[in-house]
C-alpha cells in the first residue's frame, strides 16, 4: 500500500509542473509575497485532485470509449485558463488598492474554485491510471489500495503547489522592483488557452 502511495505521489508532483490554471495561480501568490494564501490555496486544489483521480479510475473504461469527452473537456481547460489569464491581470490591477481580506478563506476559495473548473485533471488522471495498471507498476485491487494511491495524489500535488509557491516568493523578493515578472503567470495562461481552442479547432 505504501508502494501505491509513493506512485500516486510521483506522478502527481511530476504531473503538475506542466504550466496550468493552479500552480501557474500558485506561483502568482508567491510572486505577490501571499505565501500564507498560497498555502491555502494548495490545500483546496490539492483535495480536489482527489475526486477527479476517483472518477478517472472508477470510470476508466467508459472515458476511454467515449474519446468526444476528452476533447469537450480541453475545450473547456482551454476557455478556463483564458479567463484565469484575465482575471491575474485584473487582480493585479486591483491589487494597488488598499483590500483587507481574509487570507484563509480567499486562498482555500480561490484554490477549490480553479480546482472545480480544472476538467482536464480527469483525462490525465485517466491517462495515467491507465499506463500505471498496464506496466503493473499499481494494482487497485481493493479499497485501502485505492485510497493509498488518491491520498498519494493529493500529497504529491499539494507539495509541488507549495514548493512552487516558496520559490515564486523567494524570486519576487529579490526581483520585487521588475514589475513585468508579476505578469509572467497570466501571460503563460493566456498562450497556452489560445493554444488549446486552436488545437480543438483543428482536431474537429
Amino acid at each position: 500500500m505504501f508502494w501505491v502511495f509513493c506512485i500516486g505521489f510521483a506522478f502527481s508532483f511530476i504531473g503538475t509542473i506542466p504550466p496550468g490554471g493552479i500552480n501557474l495561480s500558485a506561483i502568482q501568490l508567491g510572486l505577490e509575497n501571499k505565501f500564507r494564501t498560497a498555502v491555502y490555496f494548495s490545500l483546496s486544489a490539492s483535495l480536489m485532485e482527489y475526486p477527479y483521480a476517483w472518477i478517472a479510475v472508477e470510470f476508466e473504461s467508459y472515458i476511454a470509449a467515449n474519446t468526444h469527452i476528452a476533447n469537450q473537456l480541453q475545450w473547456m481547460g482551454s476557455c478556463v485558463m483564458l479567463i484565469l489569464g484575465f482575471f491575474n491581470f485584473w487582480e493585479l490591477k486591483k491589487a494597488k488598492e488598499a483590500v483587507t481580506i481574509n487570507t484563509a478563506n480567499y486562498g482555500f476559495t480561490k484554490g477549490l474554485v480553479l480546482a472545480i473548473l480544472n476538467p482536464l485533471a480527469v483525462p490525465f488522471w485517466l491517462g495515467v491510471t491507465t499506463y500505471l495498471r498496464s506496466s503493473n507498476l499499481i494494482v487497485l485491487s481493493d479499497s485501502w489500495t485505492l485510497h493509498a494511491y488518491l491520498f498519494g495524489i493529493i500529497c504529491g500535488t499539494f507539495s509541488f503547489l507549495v514548493l512552487a509557491a516558496r520559490l515564486a516568493k523567494w524570486l519576487g523578493g529579490r526581483l520585487h522592483q521588475q514589475k513585468f515578472i508579476y505578469y509572467i503567470p497570466g501571460t503563460v495562461l493566456i498562450l497556452l488557452g489560445f493554444y488549446g481552442l486552436i488545437l480543438y479547432i483543428v482536431e474537429r
